[in-house]
């Protein structure tokens, strides 16, 4: 999937659009169908985006992609108390 360096790599796009790309690919992470991979940078990258205590848009949902992510057991390869750390510190 090439589109995924160009525009996460790129500055041409904003903040706000990437973070729509993280949480869409957090949804499909998410599916119990899922096909989807993601390297490990990529993984991190997405889940510190839902993590963010610097941005409060979305805050919501971005909660709901987290757990959605938690309950299909799509975080498992993912330090806990790394994640716990994350979680609390954007107030999840």
């Amino acid at each position: 999937m090439q589109e995924l360096p160009v525009m996460v790599e790129n500055s041409d796009f904003t903040p706000s659009q990437v973070g729509c790309l993280f949480t869409f690919l957090a949804r499909q992470l998410a599916k119990p169908d899922n096909t989807l991979f993601v390297n490990r940078v990529l993984f991190d990258q997405v889940l510190e985006f839902l993590c963010s205590p610097d941005d409060d848009s979305r805050h919501s949902e971005r909660q709901q992609v987290l757990l959605e992510l938690l309950q299909a057991g799509g975080i498992v390869q993912f330090e806990e108390n790394r994640l716990i750390h994350l979680a609390e510190r954007a107030q999840l």
